[in-house]
């Protein structure tokens, strides 16, 4: 799930489910949503913070922030 914004205001951009076996790589593509393109689309520079978190269906969730480049 990729989410921007803080408290009330953050609005989720997009989810994709994907499936990685253990000790592999693999890269997920995401489409985002009308609302993810339209906070890119006014982001200064087309540059957005967003939150990426990863929850697998065993162990801990996995959260990182990254910045979307449009």
């Amino acid at each position: 799930t990729v989410t921007s914004g803080k408290g009330k205001k953050a609005v989720s951009l997009g989810h994709v489910s994907y499936t990685i076996p253990a000790n592999h790589k693999k890269t997920v593509t995401l489409t985002l949503t009308k609302a993810g393109r339209k906070a890119l689309s006014k982001a200064h520079g087309h540059k957005l913070k967003v939150k990426l978190t990863a929850k697998p269906t065993q162990g801990t969730a996995a959260t990182r922030t990254l910045t979307l480049k449009g």
